[in-house]
């Protein structure tokens, strides 16, 4: 999303009984975000919204980044 559609924040909604999910996030980097804009993106009114920045997303995950290929093989 940040480098294909040039996107500076990313969304996650995940629905509040799914634990893993929401670890695979937050293992990402992701945060729980209460603001209206990422309210705005939630499925359903009680599911969680995660969000991260472009910033802090490639800093955490700088090794694996490093790894990714994109396009065809």
């Amino acid at each position: 999303g940040f480098r294909e559609a040039g996107l500076h924040r990313i969304y996650a909604s995940v629905v509040p009984q799914n634990a893993a999910s929401r670890r695979v996030f937050e293992k990402l980097g992701y945060l729980v975000d209460d603001s209206a804009l990422a309210r705005s993106y939630a499925d359903e009114p009680d599911d969680i919204v995660l969000s991260i920045d472009r910033e802090t997303f490639e800093r955490a995950n700088a090794a694996m980044i490093a790894e990714l290929e994109i396009g065809p093989r």
